[in-house]
């Protein structure tokens, strides 16, 4: 009796049912044999079950938690982008529009944090301080220069926002994580650098620095050390 309860319990969980036995046409052998498996056996089928759905939740979570946590640390950087970039040209009023779209998405994903458990990331001020000198610097530099910078910068966080929506997808939790998935399209559709910038080359070519221009050197490094900085932003 106190085995038929524990199977009880446990199957309210797992969601499985095991009825009584039924002939099918096309497997009765194994119906039967299934059907006459001690209850042992039945309870450690279920147990593994349990443990797989719980192991994949556990995954999802985490997953959902360091996309957050990286995203906010991002969104810090962008803002950062433009407000460095306000220090210098004073006579640009689109960039306190623009910085003020980046810190409606960051008041979203704050938001969101609490309920996913996503504590801040411990390189966000390493990053802010980045995004910070990356927009005094564009906006210190010639016109070319400044369309490297910022478009180096504008290229990472594009592909790492594309990056955590095909992983969320992949997971399947497009829909359980749909409101944080809108903000990140936003996020990655976001205007950060003119539609002109400088080519940015991809890590192969920049090993050939003598084959690349100036402004396709410095597009290069700002967006693989930004990436690489987001990269280490989902773990810590």
């Amino acid at each position: 009796m106190q085995v038929h309860k524990f199977r009880v319990h446990i199957l309210r969980y797992t969601g499985s049912h095991l009825g009584p036995w039924q002939p099918s046409a096309r497997s009765g052998t194994a119906t039967m044999a299934q059907h006459n498996a001690p209850p042992e056996q039945h309870i450690s089928e279920d147990l593994s079950s349990l443990d797989q759905v719980q192991a994949r939740s556990s995954r999802d979570r985490s997953l959902l938690e360091s996309c957050i946590r990286a995203s906010l640390a991002s969104e810090s950087l962008a803002i950062k982008l433009f407000e460095g970039q306000r220090r210098i040209s004073r006579q640009r009023p689109d960039l306190k529009l623009l910085q003020e779209q980046e810190q409606e998405h960051l008041a979203q994903l704050k938001r969101l944090a609490p309920e996913h458990r996503a504590r801040p990331s411990l390189l966000a001020p390493m990053l802010s301080a980045l995004g910070s000198a990356l927009g005094v610097a564009a906006a210190a530099a010639p016109k070319e220069l400044h369309g490297a910078i910022t478009g180096g910068a504008q290229e990472a966080l594009t592909e790492h926002y594309n990056d955590q929506l095909r992983d969320l997808r992949a997971a399947g939790l497009a829909e359980e994580a749909g409101e944080f998935r809108d903000v990140l399209r936003q996020m990655r559709d976001g205007e950060r650098a003119p539609l002109n910038h400088a080519q940015v080359p991809d890590i192969m070519a920049l090993r050939n620095m003598e084959h690349l221009s100036v402004s396709e050197g410095v597009a290069g490094v700002v967006k693989y050390s930004v990436k690489g900085l987001l990269g280490l932003a989902y773990k810590v």
